[in-house]
């Protein structure tokens, strides 16, 4: 058979529409690919940012998880699908529940929020300036207020 540009082309008895089926399973396997690819890079980025949170590095995270660092890498930067027990050993490498690595996948609001070791640093730091004026205060002792330079004379 051939059509007016000169190609061939040939029919196989098929249908139209299953062309048209076999697109959209097509596009469906696509989509999938695409909602898995995003699920590995919000995954990643979780356990990197665990992982920063904590400040460790990916070679002592790596080695408390029995995993190569190159591995754990390529985990964060979405290149590999790390499989179950590999999540668990991270986990279990940075003190987290699992479900804490899936939090960007599947976001809750009923997850109690995680503070920083920056952010606890900061409130140990404000609770213990606390604690000094609470204590100074119960004591009736004033601040000492540091010496001031004189003021030089105005030239008017």
């Amino acid at each position: 058979m051939g059509d007016r540009s000169g190609q061939s082309t040939q029919s196989y008895g098929r249908d139209k529409t299953v062309g048209v089926a076999r697109k959209r399973v097509r596009t469906a396997a696509v989509e999938a690919a695409l909602q898995r690819n995003v699920d590995l890079r919000l995954l990643g980025e979780q356990v990197r940012h665990l992982r920063l949170d904590q400040r460790l590095s990916q070679k002592s995270v790596a080695k408390r998880a029995r995993i190569n660092f190159r591995h754990l890498g390529r985990i964060e930067r979405a290149q590999t699908d790390p499989g179950a027990d590999v999540l668990v050993r991270i986990a279990r490498a940075l003190n987290v529940a699992v479900g804490e690595l899936f939090e960007r996948v599947t976001p809750s609001d009923n997850v109690a929020y995680r503070l920083s070791h920056a952010d606890v640093d900061d409130i140990s730091t404000a609770i213990a300036a606390l604690d000094s004026i609470v204590t100074r205060v119960r004591a009736r002792t004033p601040r000492t207020v540091p010496a001031r330079a004189p003021r030089a004379p105005s030239r008017r």
